[in-house]
């Protein structure tokens, strides 16, 4: 049976008897919206069930801090909670990291691995961006999520296991099975509760209680002025809210001690495109991201690993955006790869530790672009 959970079926549940639990999940999930009492009081009930449960929403808009609060508020909250990004592994390297092996499973194994699915046992085991597992991948997964069983690489025999299964999605599933990028077997395994978590641009009345919480814990004792608090308050969010939090880490650092925070002190991309809210994947908004990144690393001296390369590895700015950056660069040092590392304020040293890691991080990625077009 499928049963789907809409904001307002959640948030029309009987008040009465729950006000103590809904405000402990006030403290793990913050926001004064509608959306964030919806998501609460969904927490509080998938906490009392035991059932496999799929999330979806937009990169950034916080499954994963869900899914953890689910399992800290249900039966198995002093059992293991263990979280498994579905698109880091490779196929054979996430087979191993799933079931584990047993010595002499293949070259080099000289003894035995246990599997994360087996560390999960008695607890709860989160699959962070499921439709990134390969087909192959997806059928010896449909063992564990349909007999909580499962076996070693390397073993015949089978493993059974006590957990609960979370698992999260960024991708439309049904459209991913009608186009055979997913089995539609395990969809329907998956998908006994589904939620959807809104985008923070439809919650903007809780972008300032958010920014609040998250200078909190930089634990810096300061404040937003007003004017930081209006430009977050007409942003977009395209990156929700991983990009807000990163935003008011990066606003921390780039305000002197002891004073609150002013609109010029968030990140640069924030200011610039507060202009108007666009929605994510506009050509419009794509183009400002890499021009204001770029100026933010040429005129603002900040460094190409804050700028480009974390938001990149959080999934805030993708491959065409760095490639767009590097386009820039390599025009302004005609294709002198160096010259583009010093202009991205990459710290040179006597081994080029710096450089080569730049380098490696622009080839791992399909980035780097040939030299010889810019001279």
């Amino acid at each position: 049976m499928v049963s789907i959970l809409t904001e307002r079926e959640v948030t029309m549940y009987p008040q009465q008897g729950i006000r103590q639990e809904l405000q402990q999940l006030q403290v793990l999930i913050v926001g004064v919206s509608p959306h964030a009492e919806a998501i609460r009081n969904f927490a509080r009930r998938a906490g009392k069930i035991d059932h496999t449960i799929l999330l979806q929403g937009e990169t950034g808009v916080g499954k994963d801090h869900l899914a953890e609060v689910i399992h800290t508020n249900g039966q198995r909250k002093n059992q293991a909670f263990v979280p498994v990004d579905c698109g880091v592994l490779t196929e054979s390297l996430m087979e191993t990291e799933l079931f584990g092996h047993t010595p002499g499973a293949f070259t080099g194994a000289r003894s035995g691995k246990q599997g994360l699915v087996e560390i999960a046992d008695g607890g709860t085991i989160f699959f962070d961006e499921i439709a990134n597992l390969s087909l192959l991948m997806q059928a010896k997964f449909l063992r564990v999520v349909e007999r909580r069983a499962f076996r070693a690489v390397g073993d015949t025999r089978e493993v059974t296991v006590n957990i609960r299964i979370i698992a999260a999605t960024n991708v439309d599933l049904g459209q991913a099975v009608a186009e055979g990028r997913f089995r539609s077997d395990l969809y329907h395994r998956l998908n006994e509760i589904t939620f959807t978590v809104s985008p923070l641009r439809e919650r903007t009345n809780d972008v300032t209680e958010l920014a609040r919480h998250f200078l909190v814990q930089e634990g810096e004792g300061r404040k937003f002025a007003p004017d930081a608090l209006a430009v977050m308050e007409n942003y977009h969010w395209p990156g929700n809210v991983r990009e807000l939090k990163n935003a008011v880490t990066c606003a921390v650092f780039e305000c002197p001690e002891n004073e609150n925070i002013q609109a010029i002190h968030i990140h640069p991309y924030l200011v610039q495109g507060n202009k108007a809210k666009k929605p994510p994947g506009s050509e419009e908004t794509a183009g400002e991201r890499w021009e204001v990144l770029y100026n933010a690393m040429v005129k603002r001296r900040e460094s190409y690993w804050a700028v480009v390369h974390l938001p990149f590895l959080e999934r805030e700015i993708d491959r065409s955006t760095v490639r767009a950056i590097i386009r820039k660069g390599l025009t302004e040092t005609r294709g002198n790869y160096r010259s583009l590392a010093r202009l991205f304020n990459i710290p040179s040293d006597p081994e080029e530790t710096g450089y080569k890691r730049f380098l490696n991080h622009l080839r791992k990625h399909k980035c780097q672009l040939p030299y010889k077009e810019f001279r």
